[in-house]
């Protein structure tokens, strides 16, 4: 039975966030550097906002707590102790130096620094689109199970529903128009995610009392949970994934600066920090405590574990705020990776392959890959797996394989050159792929994410040994590929 009240708070954020599209329609269609990155004029407090609802997503609000609910807070410390290192590295290593450039994606830097070969491009193009589209199918799931449980809707007609107005705000505001909607969802997000645990913890006789029981009615809550590898590989996924994220990248070239770029990651983690760190575990917590596992009570998808306490300890216009919340975490990050596939596809392999091709034809091309992105999102997303955490960390897993030796080498080695790029990304992307595989099929028993701590040193191993193989000190490609470099750190430390 559907909520009316809930209903209404809801449909009144998905309203404004429409109204925000509408409203950036005309600036975000100046240009592609307008669409993609708002021209490079998004402020520091506003970018903070807007990278942590980008980062926070409908997954990990729901997934990361499923996890910690059913199996162990093992995946939680991980996934918290990856991500806010993974800030620090990417916003020491990477933000500065990408701050720097004035470019529209993460594959732009890879055309600007490997010579505009084409084949970087399209491949690295196609990583984006295959990886991203797997990430969709999370954040489509959080959105329709919080309808379906909270709100009483069709989990079918939601999926429609969030389509719909994920593709009108996004392809017609691009950047403009998702930086002002995620500050909203951000504030949303932080709020309710810390508030739900306060409230649990003093119903339920203090935090000590609520970690307690938790305690005693999943014994293995605090236990290690998984295999040894399984957890450092999770921890590791995170690590190296900020530095080399699309959308995230996205946001550095947003920045008016490679200092507001850099402070910009920094804060983001301290927020993620702070966010999962008394959400996550706080929340499963309070569901160990109301539904034990392995009782009548226990629930039977663990991805419904923020919903179910939510909705056991708010009133109704907190579940509608609440739910808007979730809703403004699978937006954010939704809005975001539909805006990097549609420069997956149209800045870096449709603006390839037709290089006449003026700025307005790619925006059309990107709006139109937007509405078949988040199709085909909403399609896969009809039957979903359970766990989200581990399917979108798969996902990107898999990318992270194969970029983050080209984007951090190339900015920081020389030698680093295209054939080297090129090696990373097939046998990183490819090891993984074929790793995951095997490991699917039951050829062989791989522990998850052990894939990720094979694959991502294989790619960098073949990027040094080719680099290394063919590099010569004085050919106009490596001497362009030096001055670009040099150029890229003189310009990190001006503007900073």
């Amino acid at each position: 039975m559907m909520k009316l009240l809930e209903t209404l708070i809801v449909c009144f954020f998905f309203l404004l966030y429409i109204l925000i599209g509408i409203y950036y329609n005309r600036r975000s269609s100046l240009d592609r550097r307008n669409f993609y990155v708002a021209s490079g004029k998004i402020g520091l407090p506003i970018n903070t906002l807007a990278t942590f609802a980008a980062f926070a997503s409908g997954g990990s609000f729901l997934g990361s707590i499923g996890v910690a609910y059913s199996a162990s807070i093992s995946y939680i410390w991980a996934a918290i102790t990856g991500s806010v290192v993974g800030f620090i590295v990417a916003s020491i290593l990477v933000a500065p130096y990408l701050g720097a450039m004035k470019l529209n994606s993460l594959v732009d830097f890879f055309k600007e620094r490997y010579n505009n070969w084409k084949v970087i491009r399209l491949i690295g193009g196609l990583i984006i689109v295959v990886s991203f589209s797997l990430y969709l199918i999370s954040q489509y799931k959080a959105a329709g199970i919080t309808a379906e449980y909270l709100l009483g809707w069709d989990y079918v007609w939601t999926l429609l529903l969030v389509t719909l107005i994920f593709v009108i705000y996004t392809s017609m505001g691009g950047m403009w128009a998702i930086t002002m909607t995620e500050s909203v969802q951000a504030v949303l997000m932080f709020i309710f995610m810390i508030l739900l645990p306060i409230i649990a913890a003093i119903k339920l006789g203090g935090p000590i009392t609520m970690i307690s029981a938790a305690m005693e009615n999943n014994p293995a809550w605090t236990a290690l949970g998984a295999p040894v590898i399984t957890i450092i590989g999770f921890a590791l996924v995170w690590t190296f994934t900020v530095s080399c994220f699309p959308h995230i990248s996205m946001r550095i070239f947003a920045s008016k600066s490679s200092d507001a770029a850099k402070k910009t990651l920094g804060y983001t983690g301290l927020l993620y920090g702070i966010f999962s760190l008394v959400g996550f575990l706080g929340v499963s917590a309070a569901a160990l405590n109301l539904f034990p596992l392995g009782t009548d009570q226990a629930l039977q998808d663990a991805d419904f574990a923020y919903i179910a306490v939510m909705e056991a300890y708010f009133p109704s216009i907190l579940q509608g705020l609440a739910a808007s919340a979730i809703f403004a975490a699978v937006m954010s990050s939704t809005s975001g990776i539909l805006l990097a596939i549609s420069a997956a596809v149209s800045n870096d392999i449709w603006a390839t392959l037709f290089p006449s091709a003026n700025d307005r034809t790619l925006i059309q091309v990107g709006r139109i890959s937007i509405v078949l992105a988040g199709l085909i999102g909403a399609i896969l997303a009809l039957n979903p797996p359970a766990l989200l955490v581990i399917l979108y960390s798969q996902a990107t897993a898999m990318m992270t394989a194969g970029f983050f030796g080209p984007l951090v080498l190339g900015i920081w080695w020389k030698k680093a050159n295209k054939y080297g790029a090129l090696a990373n990304m097939i046998v990183g992307s490819g090891s993984f792929m074929i790793l995951f595989a095997v490991g699917s099929l039951g050829i062989a028993n791989i522990p998850t994410f052990l894939e990720f701590i094979i694959a991502l040193p294989l790619g960098i191993i073949a990027n040094l040994i080719v680099s290394n193989a063919t590099y010569k000190e004085n050919s106009p490609d490596s001497t362009t590929n030096v001055e670009l470099m040099n150029s890229i750190h003189e310009r990190a430390q001006t503007i900073a």
